[in-house]
Formats: C-alpha cells, sequence, structure tokens
C-alpha cells in the first residue's frame, strides 16, 4: 500500500487524517530505521487541542478515552502517511503501546486501547494487527486519557 492507495483507503472509509504533529520537545515524531518505521508518543487532538482532559475511570468514561485512543490511532496513520512513498510500500504494523492515564482502581486498559487498534485494522486489514501493550500510568502530557506509540514495518515491493 502506497501513498495514493492508503487515501485511496481512507476516503472508501470516510476517515479524514489531521496533518502530523511536529514534535513538541527534544525528539522527532517518526525514526525510519533498518525499514522500521518507529511513531513516537500520539496524544488525541482535535482542532488544535486536547480531545478530551483526565483520568479514565474517574473524569473520563471508557467510551471517551476509547475515541481517544482512536483519534490517537488515526494521528499514527498520518504520521505513517508522511514518510509513504512508492518506493516504501509495503506496511505491517509490527507493535502497538497504549498508555491509559487511569485512576487507581481502573483496570480496563485494553478495551481503551482497543480505539487505536480497531483503526488500524480498518484502515490497513490483516496488515494492521499487531502486538500489544496497554499500560496504566499515573499521567500523561497535557492531561490527556491516553497515548499510543507503534512500530511500523516497512518495505519495498
Amino acid at each position: 500500500m502506497n501513498r495514493a492507495e492508503l487515501d485511496a483507503r481512507l476516503a472508501e472509509l470516510g476517515i479524514e487524517l489531521q496533518p502530523p504533529k511536529a514534535a513538541i520537545a527534544n525528539y522527532v515524531p517518526t525514526v525510519l530505521a533498518d525499514g522500521f518505521l518507529h511513531i513516537s508518543g500520539q496524544v488525541a487532538f482535535k482542532d488544535g487541542k486536547p480531545f478530551a482532559l483526565g483520568q479514565v475511570g474517574k473524569e473520563v468514561s471508557i467510551e471517551l478515552a476509547k475515541e481517544a485512543a482512536r483519534i490517537s490511532g488515526m494521528a499514527i496513520l498520518s504520521q505513517l502517511r508522511s514518510q509513504l512513498t512508492d518506493d516504501l510500500s509495503v506496511i505491517r504494523v509490527c507493535s502497538v503501546t497504549g498508555y491509559v492515564h487511569a485512576a487507581t482502581e481502573f483496570t480496563e486498559h485494553p478495551e481503551v486501547i482497543n480505539g487505536a487498534s480497531e483503526v488500524l485494522v480498518e484502515v490497513l486489514g490483516e496488515k494492521g494487527r499487531h502486538s500489544r501493550a496497554a499500560v496504566g500510568v499515573s499521567s500523561l502530557p497535557f492531561r490527556c486519557p491516553v497515548e499510543v506509540s507503534a512500530v511500523i514495518q516497512l518495505g519495498k515491493r
């Protein structure tokens, strides 16, 4: 799947990606090394501001957090799209790590991070299936409820 094919699939699904976010500190959004695209953690932004704020299980519902994870997954796709050319057109999502800003008693981390996993599979099909970790943390940047990173294999046709 090259960039044009990805764009066609997104249009077919009615998914519009936001432009890829620039780094906000001393890191880069993506690193392509030995055929693997490492995508830095993506938080859910909509209209230039955080999509949701607070702890999941306290101030943020599972449903809202899952939607934030989906938006983070779309941000991963946006970063991936920015790196695709006709030469780098074989895509395989290898792993996803999802962080959930969770209340102490919250235990549904996998359900929240399904939002990101589902959009990757929806867009990329079987090549979007991946290994995954869903981890609870005490805080995330901007008080966002979710952050998601990924490693994606890119190759030549």
